[in-house]
């Protein structure tokens, strides 16, 4: 009897063990990241025009982000926000950025142009379950018709990354940069497969839950009915 008495102890201690565990901190780790998204971007305010400009020549355009993925990364498989557009018409280059204050567009936050209010853009990764990250974006691209088949005059390529700015649930503490490639053809909307890779530091797995204890419980029972 001494001994069952002891073993009485054990899913006890294993319990307390458990609900101590749950609330210290989580240890942070890397999770290695990768993504395709297929963007079908419309312009803001303005969906009848090929893009919605920010001046008459359409060389400053703000644009929404729309994506979804089916093989992103921890399920973040939404992709939504805005970015800035800036065409180089002699080169059929351009850049984009979340920054609109940026050279080469050098907007006033809150200043509006062309029924516009000017703010600063953002790409946000999102799981729809509590988990998302917000990130920057900072990319140049040009002209690429060739890439399709058969060649689409309206093709583009886009290189650049985003940067990790905030998070939420699982990514609360969540840095990194992500590098990203596109390919895609200019119209409303736009369309374009977007593959996103890097490593995200700081991801917090979701802490040890009651179920824990309670196997601990059951095991500790069991262990008891058979030393008697």
């Amino acid at each position: 009897m001494q001994i069952s008495h002891r073993l009485l102890l054990i899913p006890l201690a294993i319990t307390l063990g458990g609900f101590a565990m749950q609330s210290s901190p989580v240890k942070a780790f890397t999770l290695p990241f990768s993504g395709v998204y297929v963007r079908t971007d419309s312009t803001l305010s303005d969906p009848s025009s090929v893009n919605h400009p920010l001046d008459p020549n359409y060389v400053n355009i703000l644009v929404d982000v729309d994506g979804v993925s089916t093989d992103a990364t921890a399920g973040l498989d939404s992709l939504t926000g805005f970015t800035y557009i800036h065409n180089n018409y002699s080169n059929n280059s351009f850049v984009t950025n979340t920054d609109p204050t940026v050279d080469p567009f050098g907007f006033t936050l809150g200043s509006v142009v062309n029924g516009i209010t000017i703010q600063e853009g953002y790409f946000k990764f999102d799981d729809g379950n509590g988990n998302s990250f917000i990130t920057s974006e900072t990319a140049g691209g040009q002209s690429d018709p060739n890439y399709f088949t058969p060649p689409n005059p309206n093709g583009i390529v886009n290189n650049g990354e985003f940067v990790i700015k905030q998070g939420t649930g699982n990514f609360a503490q969540a840095t990194g940069t992500l590098s990203f490639v596109e390919h895609g053809i200019r119209g409303v909307p736009y369309v374009a497969d977007l593959t996103v890779t890097g490593n995200i530091y700081n991801v917090v797995p979701e802490p040890l839950t009651i179920l824990g204890a309670v196997t601990a419980l059951g095991l500790g029972a069991s262990l008891k009915r058979r030393l008697k």
